[in-house]
């Protein structure tokens, strides 16, 4: 399982992601897979990630960031649908909550 090193706020932490998404998330990225610049590419991109969630106390960051790849990776279509299900099935736990 390639392994990345990022940063979260002051902290340098390791994140791991199959070798599957790894290749996918290079290819997305229109770099070669299993090649340096590859790497490079897929380790900015998760930097960039997870400065775009701003959380410095953030926990499963590599579970975190493979979410985010498979939603760039997928197309923007069944993303949207994937986070459109997410929104109504909170809005069901809701609901049962307030029942």
């Amino acid at each position: 399982m390639p392994v990345y090193h990022v940063k979260i706020g002051a902290r340098r932490t390791t994140v791991s992601l199959p070798k599957i998404l790894s290749t996918l998330l290079a290819i997305k990225l229109n770099r070669k897979p299993k090649t340096k610049e590859a790497a490079q590419a897929v380790r900015s991109w998760l930097q960039q990630a997870i400065d775009k969630e701003n959380d410095p106390g953030m926990v499963y960051v590599s579970s975190v960031l493979q979410e985010e790849a498979i939603l760039f990776i997928a197309d923007k279509s069944l993303s949207d649908r994937y986070l459109e299900f997410l929104w109504e099935d909170d809005e069901d736990l809701q609901a049962e909550k307030d029942d």
